[in-house]
């Protein structure tokens, strides 16, 4: 029996791999927390044209292996302990350098690695684009395109997986001697891995700019900023909240001096009584 884990971090797409693959209707939802618990089911065979049985393990979403969390102390504990025979770890396409960061840390651990690049069909219609293979060559492990809601790629991303097993994958990305206790060490050690993840990240990535035309909003900010003319205008608005807020302030003055003479009349008229 192989065992192929569901790894990555929460709202990539990854229960929703599992369910597809699984045929299982496990709750997915866009917020951390949606899977608290490993979940397991048959591979159904449409996934995967050998003989061998597979079972799939949905681990909570977690952004470190680091257990920080309650999840991400499931999803780390497994890992080790349990040691699955291959990784399948759902990365989030729109979101590639938090997404990385996991998977350096899970390529670490000695286990084949397959990358899902999910979510693809977003950065496609941004014109986002991803250079596969150079990302694949940067991390060492295969990397490829899905679209889980539309089960695109899944069939090749377990084929791959179980390809994987057995096989010797080395980490390009390592730590040594960090103090896990000591929290200074810990952040220098994860900025540096961020530091690696971002230059991993400008390599592969590229994203469309958005240049405009002009619109009504940059013709307002150019009259409001232009050196003379918004001076005159700031003045122009201080006037009036000015003027406004003194002609009030008159104006209840007289009307409280009216108020007063009229209570002084009514006083006197009835002590002449």
């Amino acid at each position: 029996m192989i065992r192929i884990v569901m790894a990555g971090n929460p709202n990539s797409g990854k229960t929703t791999v599992y369910n597809a693959i699984t045929g299982r209707m496990e709750r997915v939802g866009n917020w951390t927390g949606v899977t608290v618990e490993k979940k397991e089911f048959a591979i159904k065979k449409e996934y995967c044209s050998g003989n061998e049985d597979l079972i799939a393990v949905d681990l909570p979403g977690a952004y470190s292996m680091s257990p920080f969390t309650s999840e991400e102390g499931i999803t780390s504990k497994y890992i080790r302990d349990e040691k699955p025979d291959v990784i399948i770890n759902i990365t989030d396409a729109t979101n590639l350098g938090r997404s990385l960061f996991f998977t350096t840390q899970l390529l670490e651990m000695g286990i084949p690695v397959v990358v899902a690049l999910n979510k693809i069909d977003i950065n496609d219609s941004k014109e986002t684009g991803i250079d596969v293979s150079q990302l694949s060559a940067l991390l060492g492990c295969p990397v490829i395109e899905t679209v889980a809601t539309e089960k695109r790629g899944l069939k090749e991303i377990v084929e791959t997986a179980v390809s994987l097993i057995g096989k010797e994958q080395k980490a390009v990305y390592t730590e040594k001697g960090v103090d896990l206790l000591d929290k200074a060490s810990v952040e220098e050690a994860d900025r540096k891995r961020f530091e690696f993840v971002k230059d991993v990240v400008d390599k592969v990535e590229t994203r469309k700019v958005q240049a405009k035309d002009t619109n009504k909003g940059d013709y307002i900010d150019a009259v409001l900023t232009h050196p003379v003319g918004g001076l005159i205008i700031f003045a122009a608005i201080m006037f009036f909240v000015f003027w406004v807020s003194q002609a009030k302030i008159a104006d209840i003055c007289l009307e409280h001096q009216s108020f007063s003479i009229r209570y002084s009349k009514k006083s006197d008229f009835r002590e002449n009584l």
